[in-house]
């Protein structure tokens, strides 16, 4: 069985390498959207798709074009990783998976990917060697086991982040329980065989509803994109990124505790479960079950998905 694995820490670089970060970050963001733009415009002339192998080469052509001469400041491993995700969202779109892929836009998912063969990773000392940006420390809280893929760098609210994603090879696991359970969906309650229940509301209602609006009101009396009202906005996002953080622990906690107990989870989806509107529900619906999936594969349960 192979096991994957993210670990996820902060990110402390320097003032010249903050610099870089957003210059790569944006260059992967460009060669994203303009590779996007190439697709759409054959995609709606009825030219054949270009994939990966094709598009790639347009790399070289970009570069040498005395307007797009800066992308050479961004390793070139990171622009060619922007294809392969735009590649990826395509392969998703033709399938039925998803949606036709947007155009990104800056200030919003801040990222880019390196592949390992340019990564060097010192545990002990908490540093990572990162393509044309050298030794970067980070904020180490656990070791990074198995074998490293790819690296990822993010930003959320002014703050970077690196993920370490691994694949490691584990004998197929044997589930030390027995037990069965069934996990209804229902009404903005989870509820467990047992009777136990845990509202949704214990993952919605985190946020300082009386403290945003307030928040809100003083942001719609500032100048849009001014200095006070990006200071406003940053301290909403702050509120709503710290709520965010408790719904995921409370999730973790919950899931784990399932899994470990039960081999067999029967996991059943009321459709009228919550309101589309409700977007924090329905994102936690869908991450209370993901997190139910991989860690029964991890253990060796099983999952059992049904809709009433």
């Amino acid at each position: 069985m192979i096991k994957k694995k993210a670990f996820k820490f902060l990110l402390e670089p320097n003032k010249s390498q903050i610099s870089d970060i957003l210059v790569f970050a944006g260059a992967c963001r460009f060669v994203y959207n303009k590779g996007l733009a190439l697709l759409s415009e054959n995609y709606n002339i009825g030219k054949p798709f270009l994939n990966y192998n094709k598009t790639a080469p347009l790399l070289v052509e970009w570069k040498n074009d005395n307007k797009m001469e800066w992308l050479k400041l961004c390793p070139s491993q990171c622009l060619q990783q922007s294809l392969r995700d735009l590649d990826k969202a395509f392969q998703h779109f033709f399938s039925g998976r998803s949606q036709y892929p947007r155009f990104k836009k800056k200030g919003r998912s801040e990222s880019f990917r390196v592949p390992c063969q340019r990564v060097r990773l010192e545990q002990d000392k908490s540093l990572v060697s990162l393509p044309k940006l050298g030794w970067v420390k980070y904020r180490k809280s656990r070791e990074v086991t198995g074998d490293l893929k790819n690296v990822t760098i993010s930003k959320k609210l002014d703050k970077w982040y690196i993920s370490f994603n691994t694949e490691e090879v584990v004998p197929e696991p044997v589930h030390p329980s027995i037990n069965k359970t069934k996990v209804l969906l229902n009404d903005g309650y989870v509820t467990l065989c047992a009777g136990n229940e845990v509202s949704v509301e214990s993952f919605t209602g985190l946020v300082d509803e009386k403290k945003i609006k307030r928040l809100n009101k003083m942001l719609s009396r500032k100048v849009k994109h001014s200095n006070n009202w990006l200071k406003n906005k940053k301290k909403i996002d702050r509120i709503r990124s710290r709520s965010g953080n408790f719904r995921l622990d409370a999730l973790h906690k919950i899931t784990t505790t399932i899994c470990k107990k039960h081999a067999v989870v029967e996991v059943v989806n009321v459709t009228n479960f919550v309101s589309d509107k409700n977007n924090i529900a329905t994102s936690m619906r869908y991450e209370f079950v993901r997190q139910l999936l991989y860690k029964q594969e991890w253990l060796g349960g099983k999952i059992i998905q049904l809709d009433i």
